[in-house]
C-alpha cells in the first residue's frame, strides 16, 4: 500500500496569542490534491504499480492527516476514511481498498 501526504501547498496563515498559548493557523488548497488524485484515478490500472506489486490508494493532504492522525496508526479507521471523508482523495476505487 503506498500513500502521499501532500505538503507542497500548506501555508501558514496567521498567527495570535492565546491565554499563554500561541495559535498557528495553517490554509490549504486541499481541492489541487483531490483533483490530482482524480488525474491518477482516471488514467490509471486502479493505482497499481506497472508489475502490479504495489498499489497507490490515496494522495491525502497534510492538513486531512494532522486532522485524522488515527488513519496513519490503523488500517481499519484509513479504510472508513477513505470510503467516506477521504472518498475524494483516493488513487483507485475505494470500493476495493
Amino acid at each position: 500500500m503506498l500513500l502521499s501526504k501532500s505538503v507542497n501547498s500548506t501555508y501558514l496563515w496567521q498567527t495570535r496569542n492565546e491565554d499563554d498559548k500561541i495559535v498557528f493557523t495553517h490554509i490549504q488548497n486541499v481541492d489541487e490534491v483531490a483533483e490530482s488524485a482524480l488525474e491518477i484515478r482516471t488514467h490509471s490500472d486502479n493505482g497499481f504499480t506497472k508489475n502490479r506489486e504495489m498499489q497507490h490508494i490515496a494522495r491525502i493532504p497534510e492538513l486531512e492527516a494532522a486532522k485524522h492522525p488515527e488513519i496513519f496508526q490503523d488500517e481499519h479507521a484509513m479504510k472508513m476514511y477513505l470510503q467516506g471523508e477521504g472518498r475524494r482523495y483516493c488513487t483507485c476505487n475505494p470500493a476495493g481498498i
